[in-house]
């Protein structure tokens, strides 16, 4: 006969057993914290979130304490009125004493000055700064479903693939049909994810990047890659919180 008992409960605490289901998020913020930025034993981490962004900054401190770091968190609606157009002095003063830094909030009008700062104000401070502006849940766990390093080694590989007068031609079924052609003079440069102090990126990034010599044809643009266009038009890397 089967039991009529019902299971014993479990002794874990409710949001210990919440946290482990989100293994993916997890996965997400340590490739942040640990790949791109580095954290180790020691540092000083400043998150600054938004309100609608705090289960995720959450996320990016708990893999910080994972590896003994000292995360701190800062959600811009208790340091002002968004939009914020400068950057709160209360701002300065946490990154003063950090190592590392990441802005993961929305886009919002009029505040680029306040941006703009903040990144002046890491590269000052020798940071390792994480610039996630306009992601939410989904782009996040999008973006960082693989370790930067792998991303450098799939950058490098195309790398190697490429001669100096390559010839790229392009076509999509929306109508793109564009010929590239390369400059063997004009040096080229990546983005992968991997900071080093006193440098900033946008993450998530994985881009090989050069300027043409010259390029002919139609390019159809269908969709935002992501900045305050993909976040009004909710396109590209902009999701769900």
């Amino acid at each position: 006969m089967p039991s009529t008992r019902p299971p014993p409960r479990s002794k874990t605490p409710f949001n210990l057993r919440l946290h482990a289901l989100d293994f993916d998020l997890a996965q997400a913020a340590r490739r942040v914290v640990e790949g791109s930025l580095g954290v180790v034993a020691g540092d000083r981490i400043v998150v600054i979130v938004d309100e609608a962004r705090e289960a995720l900054g959450s996320a990016l401190c708990e893999a910080a304490l994972a590896v003994g770091g000292q995360p701190e968190v800062a959600v811009l609606e208790r340091l002002g009125r968004r939009p914020l157009r400068t950057a709160p002095p209360a701002l300065r003063s946490l990154l003063e004493h950090a190592q590392a830094s990441v802005l993961l909030i929305g886009f919002e009008d009029g505040e680029w000055e306040m941006r703009n700062a903040l990144v002046t104000a890491v590269t000052e401070l020798s940071l390792r700064h994480a610039h996630m502006v306009g992601l939410g849940r989904k782009a996040m766990l999008t973006g960082f479903s693989v370790d930067p390093q792998r991303v450098l080694d799939a950058t490098r590989a195309v790398r190697t693939r490429l001669r100096p007068d390559s010839v790229l031609h392009l076509r999509s079924p929306l109508g793109s049909d564009l010929t590239v052609k390369l400059d063997p003079a004009t040096r080229w440069q990546e983005r992968v994810g991997l900071i080093r102090p006193g440098r900033w990126e946008n993450l998530p990034s994985g881009e090989l990047f050069t300027c043409p010599a010259d390029v002919e044809g139609v390019y159809v643009a269908s969709a935002s890659l992501g900045g305050a266009v993909g976040a009004r038009l909710g396109d590209g890397t902009e999701g769900e919180p």
